[in-house]
């Protein structure tokens, strides 16, 4: 099946499965922000017999991989045009820092600490928000789609939200809410 240029995919597990950090690192985020998900992506198919997407690891540098069908993975078309989507990764591959900002994964934490005493944290400044992340990026992706496709109330659901503390688990439920809309459509995975 050829995914949608410009599709979301929300992991329910990294998507790298080998080695102690990739697992353990799944396992805090899944303590820290309550939610299963772990990791989210953007489909960039500028491969026309693959589907690449742009993605954060946890390493030192921002890369291309190859979707594979991963089974923890369910993959969102985002119902925006061609040219908007192009236009919005185009930008973002050339604004996002390319080294993965591991620190500002302590954030969840922070914020995991204020909701356990009920403070909502999604709106937490976070010192080290210069660092890029999945889930960061794919913020800035949904938000300057619905502002040049003009989607309002996405842009003023996403400000619910600071970019820097967004995790995978947000991500997620921004897009169950976007397929309630009709701005997305759930096309594999669950």
């Amino acid at each position: 099946m050829k995914i949608p240029y410009g599709s979301c995919v929300s992991w329910r597990i990294p998507p790298a499965q080998n080695g102690f950090i990739d697992k353990i690192f799944g396992y805090l985020q899944n303590l820290f922000t309550n939610c299963k998900e772990t990791h989210c992506s953007i489909i960039m198919s500028e491969y026309p017999e693959n589907d690449a997407y742009y993605e954060f690891e946890q390493s030192v540098t921002a890369r291309i991989n190859i979707y594979d069908g991963n089974p923890n993975s369910t993959v969102f078309d985002i119902k925006a045009g061609w040219l908007e989507k192009e236009i919005v990764l185009e930008t973002m591959i050339k604004n996002i820092g390319q080294v993965y900002g591991f620190a500002q994964t302590l954030i969840f934490i922070v914020r995991w600490l204020l909701e356990l005493v009920g403070i909502d944290g999604r709106r937490l400044w976070n010192p080290l928000g210069f660092l890029s992340i999945c889930s960061e990026a794919t913020y800035y992706y949904l938000a300057d789609l619905a502002e040049l496709m003009q989607w309002n109330d996405l842009r003023d659901y996403l400000k619910e939200w600071n970019p820097n503390t967004f995790h995978s688990g947000d991500f997620r439920e921004v897009l169950d809410w976007m397929v309630e809309k009709n701005y997305a459509q759930k096309i594999m995975g669950g």
